[in-house]
């Protein structure tokens, strides 16, 4: 086996057991700070064979384009040696990554896909790198090797996966059935992170998700990651909650023009907790209110909205009216430790309220305006 396994890495292919233990991820940032600062170069000698390894020309496809960063770090590269080393790893980085997704058998498409997810990773590490360690006389390629790179930012994307995994674990979210409740925005947000290029997305209609493939946009999705985490015990509680009244026999289909009781989510309870909040009508006596009118909605909507040519749109994150209200709301409700807690609640209010010309609605059409728990007339759940 050894003597086989030797071989196969002459010509650049990797078995299975080799491609994972090169590539398993750090799993805490200060490892991966420690490996940065302390690295230092060992360039093998690579023999006639190791020089005349290939690859599947898909896997390489996705490096056909978009290289201005690799390309520049690879040029301040000056010897010959550390230049024939640094290819013999690119090589066996690409049939690593293929070895252990097993992308041969998938094809073209396949091994086209595994080169993107690779590449984004190497972007990744190498602006990570720089944004620890400065390098003056040397390039980042004289120290680190490709697949010191692909692991940082491997590792960098792996940790956050983690913190995910951690936050949903022993909650009803892990299982798909109880998923709904999270919201739309924190299930696309799940999803997204662990497609095989992770993506991350802010608010706003019409904006796609993107790659996270750069600093600017790792250190964006971290963030969320914080707030997702931090944010799961209450939706919990809400989940909890929300169950138990159920079990009581206090939410009824009948009650509500919007939702049925087994489709709400945690985005329409504190969407309408916290249009009641802003309409106070928890200083009064109907402080267990979830639900609202059409007509509560639409005095909502004259309060924190603009109108730009009949379709409506919440004001600014840092209109003072509504800044105001978000504070009180966090404060109120428990969640003012919750860091960015005022942007994702403004962010889920304008995804599902905004755009809609409410001045032409009938009492039918609300039927399709997600967000706000809507209540039919009559009814005061």
């Amino acid at each position: 086996y050894t003597a086989k396994k030797d071989r196969l890495r002459d010509y650049g292919f990797v078995d299975y057991f080799e491609a994972n233990e090169k590539l398993f991820p750090y799993a805490r940032k200060g490892q991966l700070k420690k490996f940065i600062n302390e690295k230092n170069a060992i360039t093998g000698t690579i023999d006639l064979t190791g020089q005349n390894q290939s690859l599947h020309s898909s896997a390489l496809v996705s490096f056909d384009s978009n290289m201005e960063n690799i390309a520049s770090e690879l040029a301040k590269v000056t010897n010959e040696k550390r230049q024939q080393f640094l290819h013999f790893t690119f090589i066996r980085l690409i049939n690593s990554t293929i070895t252990l997704t097993d992308s041969l058998r998938g094809g073209r498409v396949e091994l086209t896909r595994i080169g993107k997810h690779t590449k984004a990773q190497l972007e990744l590490g190498m602006q990570y790198i720089h944004s620890i360690k400065e390098f003056k006389d040397e390039a980042l390629f004289d120290s680190f090797d490709f697949f010191d790179v692909y692991k940082i930012g491997s590792s960098l994307v792996s940790i956050q996966q983690a913190k995910i995994k951690k936050a949903l674990k022993d909650t009803p979210f892990e299982e798909d059935e109880f998923e709904y409740f999270l919201g739309t925005w924190w299930s696309s947000f799940i999803d997204n992170s662990f497609s095989e290029i992770p993506k991350t997305k802010t608010f706003g209609a019409g904006l796609h998700a993107k790659a996270i493939d750069d600093l600017p946009t790792y250190e964006f999705w971290e963030k969320d990651v914080k707030l997702f985490s931090e944010l799961v015990p209450f939706v919990n509680q809400f989940h909890q909650t929300i169950h138990k009244m159920k079990k009581e026999g206090l939410l009824n289909d009948s009650f509500y023009l919007n939702y049925e009781v087994d489709n709400i989510d945690f985005e329409a309870v504190i969407i309408s907790s916290f249009i009641n909040f802003c309409l106070g009508h928890f200083a009064q006596k109907d402080v267990n209110k979830m639900g609202l009118s059409i007509s509560e909605l639409k005095m909502f909507l004259t309060e924190y909205f603009d109108k730009d040519s009949g379709e409506y749109k919440i004001k600014e994150l840092h209109d003072s009216k509504v800044s105001e209200k978000l504070e009180e709301f966090k404060f109120v409700f428990g969640f003012s430790e919750i860091e960015n807690f005022d942007t994702y609640l403004h962010g889920i209010v304008s995804e599902h309220l905004s755009g809609y010309e409410y001045d032409t609605l009938e009492e039918e059409d609300y039927k399709h305006v997600g967000g706000p728990i809507l209540l039919m007339m009559g009814s005061k759940n």
